[in-house]
């Protein structure tokens, strides 16, 4: 009986950890994108706010 309830306990652990490091990897992976996409846009759009300067 308790041999049960210690591996049920381990095995929720086990999926617990499993979904905190998928939702840690996705929120990193947003991040990382929204992050270059902000960085990336604004130089986009200098370049076009530049080009009618020349």
């Amino acid at each position: 009986m308790y041999g049960g309830k210690l591996a049920r306990q381990i095995h929720d652990y086990a999926f617990l950890r499993t979904m905190y490091v998928a939702a840690l990897e996705t929120a990193v992976r947003f991040l990382f994108w929204s992050r270059l996409i902000l960085f990336y846009v604004p130089l986009a759009g200098m370049e076009e706010r530049i080009k009618p300067l020349q």
